[in-house]
């Protein structure tokens, strides 16, 4: 038996998400599906984190043990050969048997891409917020730079989270402008349900006006008093960009 790595992308526009759902076509059942029809076995993979319906990832991680005899270095080529075109294994590998994706340390980077044009290219759309109006640079690096911290943020944790401990370490929080687009990069030890879309939403919101700095810096710092955050950026505009591994 042998414990075998996968790094995948995905484009996220037309899956529940990444994990398993009852009713809908998930990243991991779509995989999952492909290598039963390559080895023949019903194996289960084990991710680094879950992405929402709609959510792209380029470097997704995920896991499973498998007996097949397959080289492992040619898996990625055979299960290319059975995924859908917006699912890709860019690489696979062997890992030591208790290597985890999930629970080996490790830091996540998230992107998020806001549009400011006033037509927005149809090829970008699909990954971007189109935003009407135009926004500050310099106020969301301010912004921005206030998220870094280990802080509580159950003001930006959606309902339906079932997770306790909403406390979390950012290492690196930024924006930067490319052309019409504003690109929101963000890196933490691990992040809460819809946190990220949470943060970029009402960074939006004080571009707009309708929260001021003092507001947001509230909801950062005052978990049990500030208010909620309550604009949830659309999921196209987020994409899993690197997951980085202490052990490697």
């Amino acid at each position: 038996m042998k414990r075998i790595e996968l790094q995948i992308q995905y484009i996220g526009s037309f899956y529940s998400g990444w994990q398993r759902q009852q009713n809908s076509q998930s990243v991991q059942q779509t995989i999952e599906e492909a290598l039963f029809k390559l080895t023949g076995d019903r194996l289960v993979l084990h991710a680094a984190g879950r992405t929402d319906a709609g959510v792209h990832a380029l470097d997704q991680r995920a896991i499973f043990d498998t007996d097949s005899k397959i080289p492992v270095e040619r898996f990625k080529y055979a299960l290319n050969a059975y995924l859908p075109d917006d699912i890709r294994i860019v690489r696979s590998q062997e890992v030591e048997a208790d290597w985890h994706p999930r629970f080996n340390k490790h830091l996540k980077v998230y992107r998020y891409t806001v549009d400011t044009a006033k037509i927005v290219r149809p090829f970008d759309f699909p990954y971007v917020w189109p935003f009407k109006g135009q926004l500050d640079l310099t106020e969301l690096q301010i912004l921005s730079e206030s998220i870094i911290g280990t802080k509580d943020f159950t003001n930006f944790c959606a309902s339906g989270s079932s997770v306790q401990n909403k406390t979390r370490t950012i290492t690196s929080s930024s924006w930067k402008q490319e052309g019409s687009k504003y690109i929101f990069e963000i890196v933490g030890n691990g992040f809460l349900y819809h946190m990220v879309r949470l943060l970029v939403g009402t960074q939006m919101q004080v571009m707009r006006k309708r929260l001021t700095y003092e507001d947001f810096l509230k909801m950062l710092n005052n978990p049990l008093q500030g208010p909620k955050a309550n604009l949830l950026a659309p999921a196209k505009g987020l994409c899993l960009y690197r997951i980085i591994y202490e052990d490697t």
